[in-house]
């Protein structure tokens, strides 16, 4: 049976291209929200889904960060580095000093925010759903606008009119590979396999071997847990963050 990957749709946006990376031989399943994408996984409509979890410059995404800790069902299986390059688009003969407003989803704006300050400064910046979906919002704008996405989403929708606008051109949104919790009996804690851990390790950013992990998970014992993320950030300033899920909440 084919596997199914949910992501943050619609087509076009940065998850699908790291879904189709993640897994080039799932059926995609396009949402319109990250919290779907977490639905999707923990209720089985989706074998496995892929969600933004933080980037170079705009850092932790906060949909995501919640939803690790609020939403039962989900444990994190995998992570997946994508380059993230922004253009600014406009409809046909609308030029950037034209611009009254641009959309884009949250995360992309503040990874452009540089760029927007300096050659938009006239424009109202509004949040769209997705870097795609801003396509749309920009499309039903009444106002002179423009949308920040990927140029793979604007082709054949809309005039690029400038490339690579993020502040950082090295700039890297990683993702988090998703897949549905599966409790065990009995109320232990669940075995990490040697590539369990190395899949923690990885997301951690940060370098923890086997035997400093097992050390934190120790204080643990008796829950059913899922280790979803330790924030170590420490250029950004923020305090390492453990998300622990108790039986009651699987």
């Amino acid at each position: 049976m084919t596997r199914r990957t949910a992501f943050l749709g619609p087509p076009g946006t940065f998850s699908e291209e790291a879904a189709m990376r993640h897994d080039g031989s799932a059926e995609l399943l396009p949402l319109a929200s990250i919290a779907e994408v977490f639905e999707a996984v923990s209720s089985g409509r989706a074998d496995q889904g892929v969600a933004p979890f933080e980037s170079t410059l705009g850092g932790p995404v906060a949909a995501t960060a919640e939803l690790l800790v609020h939403r039962p069902g989900v444990v994190v299986r995998g992570r997946l580095d994508l380059p993230t390059d922004h253009c600014l688009v406009s409809r046909k003969g609308v030029s950037a000093s034209d611009v009254s407003v641009v959309y884009s989803h949250p995360q992309a704006l503040a990874e452009c925010r540089a760029y927007l300050e300096r050659c938009l400064p006239q424009a109202e910046q509004a949040a769209s759903a997705s870097t795609a979906a801003a396509l749309d919002d920009m499309e039903r704008c009444g106002e002179p606008s423009a949308a920040i996405c990927s140029q793979r989403a604007a082709e054949g929708r809309a005039e690029i009119i400038a490339y690579r606008i993020q502040d950082r051109p090295d700039n890297i949104t990683r993702f988090i590979v998703l897949a549905p919790f599966r409790a065990q009996t009995g109320g232990t804690m669940k075995e990490l396999s040697a590539k369990d851990i190395q899949i923690i390790a990885d997301i951690l950013g940060v370098p923890v071997g086997p035997e400093e992990l097992d050390e934190v998970l120790a204080r643990f014992n008796g829950l059913l847990w899922t280790m979803d993320k330790i924030d170590s950030l420490e250029w950004q300033g923020v305090d390492p963050v453990t998300w622990v899920s108790r039986p009651e909440d699987v």
